[in-house]
């Protein structure tokens, strides 16, 4: 399996966006208008995929914008992390979140957040997040804040991540 990063508004996108809606948006009872979706523009995208070339699961990185004149932020936020449902428990979900923190030290961003639901809480402790503040209620729904400063020094351990062009074309037995 591979993760790639995709187009806005790309088949791949049109393709996350779908599952997105059937493994999280709607189980949730969450709620987003055309409005949300363009906001997502601006936004980088990356989705996990089989050798086959099926669509996994998929994640959101939104870089926070620059604090001072020429200094960079070193923080992005994770959002819309969903993996499909016919996948979960099968370690998935950690490949993509350490195949997407290696991207991110990479480019230079080793302070992530995200918001996530209880259930899912004890998933991103696992993995090395921990809870910043309180809970709070978004969309009548209780959601953590969870955070992780990654270690600069995994940089020199680890191989830049090789993301993939993501295909729709199948490929044949000759091009394996």
């Amino acid at each position: 399996m591979y993760l790639a990063q995709i187009e806005f508004a790309s088949p791949n996108y049109d393709d996350l966006v779908a599952l997105r809606k059937e493994a999280l948006i709607e189980p949730l009872k969450m709620t987003f208008e055309l409005e949300d979706w363009a906001a997502e523009a601006e936004l980088l995208h990356y989705a996990l995929f089989s050798e086959e070339h099926e669509l996994l699961g998929g994640v959101i990185l939104k870089p926070e914008i620059e604090t001072e004149a020429g200094k960079r932020n070193e923080k992005a936020e994770l959002q819309q992390i969903v993996i499909a449902p016919e996948y979960q428990g099968q370690g998935l979900g950690r490949f993509m979140l350490s195949q997407l923190e290696r991207v991110a030290l990479f480019a230079g961003w080793n302070h992530l957040s995200l918001l996530t639901h209880t259930a899912a809480k004890a998933f991103y402790e696992k993995l090395g997040y921990k809870q910043q503040g309180k809970e709070k209620m978004i969309q009548d729904q209780a959601h953590h804040l969870m955070v992780k400063r990654m270690k600069e020094e995994l940089l020199v351990e680890a191989e830049a991540p090789q993301l993939e062009a993501p295909t729709t074309e199948e490929t044949t037995e000759e091009e394996q």
